[in-house]
C-alpha cells in the first residue's frame, strides 16, 4: 500500500499576516482533526524567503517541486548568495508562473516551484543557470539536494 504525503505551503507579505493565519479558524480546524485525517502529528515550519516570483492570474498549475538543501559548513552566505542569484533567469522562464527560495533556520535552505506541466519541470531543471548551480552544489551543499515531486491540488497566488 502507498501512502500518500500532503503539504501546504503559504507565504505571507509579513509576519504578523503569517502569525494571524496561523492563529485562524482554518489551521485551527485542521490541527483540531489531524489525527483522523492525516493519522499523526504534522510539523509546521517557518522561513525566510531569500527571492520568489509569482506570476498573477497564473492558470492550470499542476505540477511542483520540492528541492530541500543543507549546506555545507560555512557555506550559508555563499549559498544563499548563490540561490538569490537565480531570480533574474528564473523572472525569465516564462514556463515558471510560481518559485519561491527559502531558508530554515542556519543551516537549511530551499526552493519550490509549480509548473502547468511536467514537460514544463524538465525544461527548467535542464536551463543553463539551473546546470551552472548544480554543477557548485558539491561545493555549498552538505550531501544530495532532496528533490521531491508533487501533484498541485489547489492554490490560490
Amino acid at each position: 500500500m502507498v501512502s500518500e504525503s500532503y503539504g501546504i505551503f503559504d507565504t505571507f507579505s509579513n509576519a504578523a499576516g503569517r502569525n494571524a493565519h496561523v492563529d485562524g479558524e482554518i489551521p485551527k480546524a485542521l490541527a483540531a482533526n489531524t489525527d483522523k485525517l492525516l493519522g499523526a502529528a504534522q510539523k509546521m515550519a517557518f522561513a525566510d524567503i531569500i527571492a520568489h516570483k509569482l506570476t498573477p492570474f497564473a492558470t492550470g498549475l499542476t505540477v511542483g517541486q520540492p528541492v530541500l538543501l543543507k549546506e555545507k559548513a560555512g557555506m550559508a552566505a555563499t549559498l544563499k548568495d548563490a540561490l538569490a542569484a537565480r531570480t533574474r533567469a528564473v523572472k525569465a522562464e516564462e514556463i515558471l508562473p510560481f518559485w519561491y527560495v527559502f531558508q530554515e533556520g542556519a543551516n537549511d535552505f530551499g526552493a519550490v516551484a509549480v509548473f502547468k506541466s511536467a514537460e514544463d519541470r524538465t525544461e527548467h531543471l535542464l536551463n543553463v543557470d539551473a546546470l551552472a548551480l548544480k554543477a557548485k552544489s558539491k561545493d555549498l551543499l552538505e550531501g544530495e539536494a532532496d528533490i521531491s515531486l508533487f501533484t498541485v491540488l489547489a492554490y490560490k497566488i
